[in-house]
């Protein structure tokens, strides 16, 4: 027997910003979670400006499939890791969910984490 109570909503990220000597971050909250009677997680999407050149890896999950709901709740949305190069006017390259890179100075790279999926009917 599985007891819910509305505490048993998804859990959401809480926005930061984030100045090291290598990079800055920004990040704010993205409200597109799966519906249900529990709603799924907020997403955060991070951008990440490169101050000076970087190697940066990821190994991020949900990027092709999205997280599912449960008992007839709504599936949540898909994550995404973009890089905008700025020697190439500031091309948009989606580089997956697994990755080792090379940023130069100016980069950006934009990380939006997928949201939770919903649990049970509205």
């Amino acid at each position: 027997l599985l007891v819910y109570s509305s505490l048993w909503c998804g859990v959401s990220l809480a926005p930061r910003v984030v100045a090291r000597k290598e990079a800055s971050a920004a990040e704010d909250v993205d409200k597109r979670h799966g519906n249900g009677m529990y709603k799924g997680g907020d997403g955060v999407n991070r951008e990440l400006q490169v101050i000076k050149q970087l190697v940066v890896s990821s190994l991020t999950e949900r990027r092709a499939c999205e997280p599912y709901g449960l008992h007839e709740g709504e599936n949540g949305s898909r994550g995404m890791n973009l890089l905008i190069k700025t020697t190439d006017d500031d091309r948009i390259i989606n580089v997956g969910s697994k990755n080792t890179m090379n940023v130069v100075a100016g980069g950006r790279l934009i990380i939006l984490s997928p949201r939770g999926g919903g649990y049970g009917l509205k």
